[in-house]
């Protein structure tokens, strides 16, 4: 059973348990990382309840009694610290299997009734919680700037050589390509205010150089196909309706994403190979691996590019090869990284 589908009938049986009182609802703060996670599990215990005949008071009790926060979630949290679990157990005094690592930093925006907030006063805390009456800004803020400098930056970055986040941000070349998105290319694209978006790009370039986050590379590439949609596309695609012009940086980060899904399938598995020999493991869904290897068999960059490109399947139905002069763009980065330093190319750049 479902988490929604055990949330419906656990409310069902606390609706029966106090008759419907109107003053026996929850509050649900869900952390799914999709938008609008509230308002979607409300959906769907809404249809469960439909769906088993739970009756009309039921479901018109689920939607005046109970409240569904939408909620976002800031945090970077890495995982078992593998290389460093010995010593975590010696200074702790015992084995935890689950322990995890994440930054000092944190945030967690409440999209939501203010009313339960002086239920559930978590702002008064320490911790760095904000009741909103709209989240949309704060995730915006988010996916643009930090997974957008993530997304933008680290295919490259593990093309050049580095393994971890915090080894690239050391490089300044890479750091400063990273910095020349997000100040030049991202933040000229958003509507909220410049001093804001400002604090925040400064506060993502000080979480990503925290020498005790081992942030690898390869995890943050995992599904790079669907992230670069949500959160690189949006800049490049308002980058040239406002400028008339082609974001240079984000546009040799697309080429950068299709040349690191060069790979070949077997059993399933798709491998790439960087110009050091290192070997990876390129992850995303079947159908889209099955797409790169395929279209990188003819080695032919303007072909590989526009079959990228046009694929409206990865970019929300539309076909980027009519963006004036994209195309050329990515396939003319495509063959100076076959023949050329990776960081040189960044270099003239950020130039």
């Amino acid at each position: 059973m479902s988490f929604p589908a055990k949330v419906t009938a656990f409310l069902y049986e606390r609706y029966k348990a106090f008759d419907g009182a109107a003053d026996k609802g929850l509050l649900f703060l869900p952390v799914e990382l999709i938008d609008n996670n509230g308002a979607e599990l409300k959906r769907i215990i809404l249809q469960y309840a439909d769906e088993w005949e739970l009756g009309e008071d039921f479901i018109n009790w689920i939607i005046t009694a109970n409240e569904f926060t939408s909620t976002l979630v800031d945090r970077i949290v890495t995982g078992y610290p593998r290389d460093e679990v010995s010593y975590f157990e010696e200074k702790l005094g015992y084995k935890d299997n689950i322990i995890d690592t994440s930054e000092l930093f944190n945030l967690w925006v409440i999209e939501g009734d203010k009313k339960w907030a002086e239920k559930l006063p978590v702002h008064r805390t320490d911790a760095n919680v904000i009741w909103t009456d709209d989240v949309k800004p704060y995730k915006k803020r988010k996916v643009r700037i930090l997974n957008g400098a993530h997304t933008s930056t680290v295919l490259a970055a593990y093309l050049a050589g580095y393994d971890i986040v915090m080894d690239f941000m050391k490089d300044d070349t890479i750091r400063s390509f990273m910095n020349t998105v997000i100040y030049d290319e991202v933040i000229p694209t958003l509507d909220l205010p410049k001093e804001e978006l400002e604090d925040f790009a400064a506060a993502v370039n000080d979480r990503f150089a925290n020498p005790y986050i081992k942030h690898k590379l390869l995890d943050i590439a995992l599904n790079s196909c669907s992230k670069f949609n949500a959160r690189c596309l949006p800049s490049l695609l308002g980058y040239v309706e406002e400028k008339g012009e082609l974001p240079k940086c984000l546009t040799f980060s697309l080429a950068a994403f299709i040349r690191f899904y060069k790979g070949q399938m077997n059993d399933g598995v798709c491998t790439g190979v960087r110009k050091d020999g290192t070997q990876y493991q390129i992850r995303d869904d079947a159908d889209v691996l099955t797409f790169f290897a395929e279209i990188w068999t003819c080695n032919d960059a303007d072909k590989i590019a526009g079959a990228a490109l046009s694929n409206t399947s990865f970019w929300s139905g539309k076909d980027l090869t009519q963006i004036p002069g994209l195309k050329d763009a990515v396939a003319g980065y495509l063959k100076r990284m076959d023949t050329e330093d990776i960081r040189s190319i960044m270099t003239e750049l950020i130039g």
